[in-house]
Parts: structure tokens; C-alpha cells; sequence
């Protein structure tokens, strides 16, 4: 299983061993829906945990609403127009 991240270490917010993993890795997150935005094929989800926000991007919509509690696993990947 792979060990969950704070949203400030994909940022370089955190120091240590697991702060700002490569591009490429892959990470789990976990903490609640902030926003929801769906634009064609592609839904955006503002994930929120006790160290700040990340960006998911998932095919398709999906059926989650704020303040959900979520858990997702997935590869990190840098885009500088993500806000």
C-alpha cells in the first residue's frame, strides 16, 4: 500500500524524506472535496487537507459533492496553469 502525502508536500511546502514527490510517482491522498468543476470528458476535484490544496483530474463526472471525505491514489503530474 503506499503511504498517503499531505497536499503541501506535491508543492515543496514540506521538508523531509517525502517532501515534493517526482513527477511521475505515484501518491495517495486524503481529506475532503473543497470544489467540483466539470468541463466536457473531464471533471476537476479541489482536494483539501489540513496542509492545503491539490488538484485531481479525473475522466468522465464524477458523483462527489463538498465536504465529501475522499481517499484517491494516483500519479503526480506538475501543470503550472492548475490553480
Amino acid at each position: 500500500m503506499i503511504d498517503r502525502i499531505l497536499c503541501a508536500e506535491l508543492s515543496g511546502g514540506a521538508s523531509g524524506p517525502a517532501a515534493r514527490p517526482q513527477v511521475g510517482a505515484r501518491v495517495s491522498l486524503a481529506g475532503w472535496v473543497h470544489r467540483v468543476r466539470e468541463l466536457g470528458a473531464v471533471s476537476f476535484v479541489v482536494l483539501r487537507d489540513r496542509s492545503g490544496l491539490a488538484q485531481l483530474v479525473y475522466q468522465g463526472k464524477v458523483d462527489l459533492t463538498p465536504e465529501t471525505v475522499i481517499r484517491v491514489t494516483g500519479t503526480v503530474q506538475a501543470n503550472e496553469k492548475a490553480p
